[in-house]
């Protein structure tokens, strides 16, 4: 019987132990793992939304950077035009400017001409009284200066007329 009363004694004591370890260490150790696989359901769930979310957000950038590109090239093209705009009014002012140097450069030529002419026929009178004089070897007095002069003038007129 000893051989009977050792077994059911292990047997008694393996379910002893089986027992302690199912309360102490089995239970514990499944109630970890559970908490484990609930932490990690939890967390593959969280990250599957945010990425649902990040994803979401994305196509909202992108949608906005598509808006801010349009937006862009309008501006652009507006920028353009508006360019385009003032460099013709910027020619067309120039143009205008330019024709209004050209008539004062114009109207000033002419004068400055009017003015030599006046000058030449003065000095073309004054040389050729001086040559008179010299031909007719006297002193030709002042009524005969007027005179010649005079009559210079009208002739000069009559040429340059």
């Amino acid at each position: 019987m000893s051989l009977n009363f050792t077994i059911i004694l292990q047997i008694i004591s393996f379910l002893i132990l089986m027992f302690i370890l199912t309360k102490v260490f089995y239970r514990p150790l499944l109630n970890f793992l559970d908490q484990r696989v609930q932490y990690t359901s939890d967390k593959i769930k969280k990250t599957e939304k945010e990425k649902v979310d990040a994803e979401k957000r994305n196509r909202e950038a992108e949608k906005n950077l598509d808006r801010a590109r349009e937006q862009v090239l309008e501006w652009k093209d507006l920028a353009k035009k508006e360019i385009e705009a003032e460099k013709r009014n910027f020619l067309k002012e120039m143009k205008k400017e330019k024709g209004q140097i050209l008539d004062e450069a114009k109207q000033e030529i002419d004068k400055e001409v009017v003015k030599s002419r006046e000058k030449l026929k003065k000095e073309v009178s004054r040389i050729s009284l001086s040559m008179a004089e010299k031909i007719l070897k006297r002193e030709i007095d002042e009524k005969d200066k007027a005179r010649l002069l005079k009559e210079g003038m009208e002739k000069m007129q009559k040429v340059s007329g």
